[in-house]
């Protein structure tokens, strides 16, 4: 890989200064991606407090035709609003580092295909959001696509409409269309549900993410290979447990099966009914969140108040708000500023999705700093 290819973090702010490998110096580790891709993509820049969470407010209702090479950061700037594209039919062979959050160099119309929003035989109309960059985008393999990780990245872009980030796979490719690549993410929140794969003999390993508990976007015969269940050579049947959101999944090698560790993730599955049963829930009814959990996924569902339970033992995560909160917010530490949980015993509350506000106030309560902030399109209150 060329330490040379400048990809320039493009970020619409008031100063923006790009370090490419080459000018940082011999002893920066270089990043192993098989494709172009610089070695370090730093960037830093001077920008008002709410620049970096716009309000998805339509600019144009026009879409603007784009290949499958055109990356986001073409197409606007963080105050640019909504911005409708329409991708022609092609194939997803483009660019892509990030999992529902994308690097903004990443194809637009790649990323549509790996979210599950397009189908690249027929193509179509999307609707995107340009937000500031975050210190890690994850890497993973959906609808045939394969995305790469990356680390720290000065701009971002997720999709709007349709399914909510963060729960953007559709409906499952068919397991014979590709078996191995099946995950469980379909059947998140439903805990306890047991779901049936059949992984062909002769198969492809892919990703994996945890030890015994896996993310449910990972390969299920994958995990089976790790977990000893069944061998890529001779294939077999297995049934996974849904499980819920879990701050932390273990890294380990296992039956020739390398897996990958992970912080906290909303969704989980299991092999073992003995092992689902030790996993911490709450009480029958309600839906079991992880710290770092929003409510974007009920973003619409106003005021229809349902019941969560958050566990013990809790990190706190980011808050934007006071009474009323954004609804990418960790629904958990908000439960700890408005004094209706701790970190230590977590418990059981209710929370109700609301419309977007023109401002959210910040505090210091409880032990939680949450972030003042100006428009956002969804939010949520809580009570007990």
């Amino acid at each position: 890989m060329s330490a040379m290819a400048d990809r320039s973090v493009w970020l619409g702010s008031l100063v923006t200064l790009t370090l490419t490998s080459a000018a940082l110096g011999s002893g920066c580790k270089r990043s192993q991606h098989s494709q172009p891709q610089p070695a370090v993509r730093m960037s830093l820049e001077l920008r008002s407090p709410f620049a970096s969470r716009e309000s998805p407010t339509p600019s144009d209702s026009r879409a603007v035709t784009i290949t499958w090479e055109t990356p986001a950061q073409t197409l606007g700037t963080l105050a640019s609003g909504v911005i409708r594209v329409n991708c022609l039919a092609g194939a997803p062979t483009a660019r892509l580092w990030g999992t529902d959050l994308y690097t903004a160099d990443s194809s637009v119309c790649t990323a549509a295909v790996h979210s599950g929003r397009l189908d690249p035989a027929v193509g179509g109309e999307l609707s995107l959001l340009l937000i500031t960059g975050v210190s890690h985008y994850r890497g993973s393999t959906r609808m045939a696509v394969a995305s790469r990780e990356f680390g720290q990245f000065g701009l971002s872009f997720a999709f709007v409409g349709g399914p909510a980030m963060g729960l953007a796979e559709s409906t499952p490719r068919p397991a014979e269309v590709a078996p191995w690549r099946a995950t469980m993410q379909a059947h998140r929140g439903q805990q306890g549900a047991r779901v049936r794969f059949e992984c062909p003999a002769g198969g492809t390993a892919a990703n994996v993410w945890g030890t015994d508990i896996y993310t449910d976007d990972s390969s299920v015969c994958s995990a089976a290979v790790h977990a000893g269940l069944l061998t890529v050579a001779e294939g077999g049947t297995v049934e996974a447990i849904a499980g819920r959101a879990m701050e932390s999944f273990a890294a380990s090698t296992r039956n020739e099966i390398t897996t990958l560790a992970f912080g906290n993730y909303a969704g989980s599955f299991v092999f073992d009914a003995g092992m689902y049963e030790r996993l911490p829930h709450g009480p029958e009814g309600t839906e079991s969140l992880g710290w770092g959990s929003s409510a974007a996924s009920h973003r619409g569902s106003n005021g229809q108040s349902f019941r969560v339970w958050c566990p013990p033992n809790g990190t706190k995560a980011t808050v934007w708000g006071t009474g009323v909160y954004t609804d990418d917010s960790s629904v958990c530490t908000a439960a700890v500023h408005a004094g209706l949980v701790t970190l230590a015993q977590g418990g059981v509350f209710s929370v109700r999705p609301l419309p977007g506000r023109a401002r959210y106030a910040g505090s210091t309560r409880n032990g939680v700093a949450s972030v003042a902030y100006e428009a956002f399109a969804g939010s949520f209150a809580l009570s007990r």
